[in-house]
């Protein structure tokens, strides 16, 4: 624990990413039901208004195995990375990346993040064009 004394961004991300996989156990253990529907980014559901599945998605886990791996890679980088980009720009480039990276159940996430244009023929704005500029905003 003492690598993440100096990096709080990251352990509050360790802390949500661990509290969303206990209350989800808790759900499927107790409940038999499930947050990936309602949290889980699906197509569907940004349809029918669920704007928060653009961020919430990311800090769902399938299984312990999925959770622990996604916890070590944070545990490496996560630090390097608040340190040299400072606390706002890490949770920025985090979630920038949350929001920009398609979803591999459904890539409902895909038309955020590609220019082109959707399946109805409208023009996609390409979200990565706007994050680089702002990670080099200092703190």
């Amino acid at each position: 624990m003492e690598r993440l004394r100096g990096s709080p961004v990251t352990l509050v991300l360790f802390g949500i990413n661990l509290a969303l996989f206990i209350t989800e156990e808790i759900f499927r253990l107790f409940f038999e039901s499930s947050l990936f529907p309602i949290l889980a980014l699906s197509r569907e559901g940004l349809m029918e208004g669920g704007w928060w599945q653009l961020l919430t998605h990311a800090f769902l886990h399938g299984n312990l195995f999925h959770l622990m791996v996604n916890m070590v890679a944070l545990w490496f980088t996560g630090p390097i990375l608040e340190e040299i980009l400072g606390g706002s720009r890490y949770l920025l480039l985090y979630l920038g990346a949350v929001v920009c990276h398609p979803a591999p159940s459904d890539h409902g996430a895909d038309l955020l993040c590609h220019p082109g244009k959707d399946e109805g023929g409208d023009l996609v704005m390409d979200r990565r064009d706007h994050l680089v500029p702002l990670l080099a905003l200092r703190d």
